[in-house]
């Protein structure tokens, strides 16, 4: 009698999960094993990538701001390993060495140059902030462009269309204090770019909390 009543149990709980769409299972699912996975917009592939980051036909101010955001997304996309990566340091030699004549450089001559075959190209646009008269509090503003260059033929490998992917984000608006600075927030805004750019080439799992979770 208790194993019949079992069955029973089971099976209305099968037909109820096949009427709501899966719905019981789904949330099962996510119970043990958490969010799906998201997969990459684009995988690069395994050959010799420079991380390039700079601050084309905007304010030279802006310049520092791209080269640590360049510093840091070369740090995630390390970690994550989305392909080999040009040892920043050689990009700083050719710098130095070239000068003035750098800026004059196109994207696959650098990269030529220093062994790469394909390019991650992020052009910094703003990193800025905006306050509100007679108030103690500010908005930082963050936008930039991402593209990967094929080395070889000098056209875009991704995205597919335009001149490159958009990313732009504006801050809370936060209270000017010891604690949250202009500065503090600004160099959260760049983490926070470099992170979004780099999760778009790797398949990773997000945490029950929405956050970047890991790597699948």
């Amino acid at each position: 009698m208790r194993r019949s009543l079992l069955l029973r149990t089971i099976c209305c709980l099968m037909l109820a999960a096949w009427g709501s769409g899966c719905n019981l299972l789904s949330a099962v699912a996510y119970k043990t094993m958490g969010p799906a996975k998201i997969p990459a917009e684009y995988v690069p592939p395994q050959e010799p990538m420079l991380v390039l980051s700079e601050s084309y036909h905007q304010s030279n101010d802006l310049q520092p701001f791209a080269d640590e955001l360049g510093s840091l997304l070369q740090k995630e996309l390390e970690v994550h390993k989305v392909a080999p990566l040009v040892d920043p340091t050689k990009l700083a030699a050719l710098k130095a060495e070239k000068g003035r004549d750098f800026e004059k450089m196109k994207i696959p001559e650098i990269a030529r140059a220093l062994g790469a075959r394909q390019v991650m190209y992020v052009d910094l646009q703003e990193c800025s902030f905006d306050s509100i008269d007679n108030a103690e509090v500010f908005q930082g503003s963050i936008k930039a462009k991402v593209r990967v260059v094929d080395v070889a033929t000098a056209e875009t490998r991704w995205p597919g269309v335009g001149d490159g992917h958009l990313f732009a984000k504006k801050t809370e608006y936060v209270r000017r204090d010891a604690r949250d600075t202009p500065l503090l927030v600004r160099n959260m805004m760049l983490e926070d770019l470099a992170g979004a750019i780099s999760r778009l080439f790797y398949d990773f799992k997000p945490d029950s909390e929405g956050g970047r979770g890991e790597p699948d």
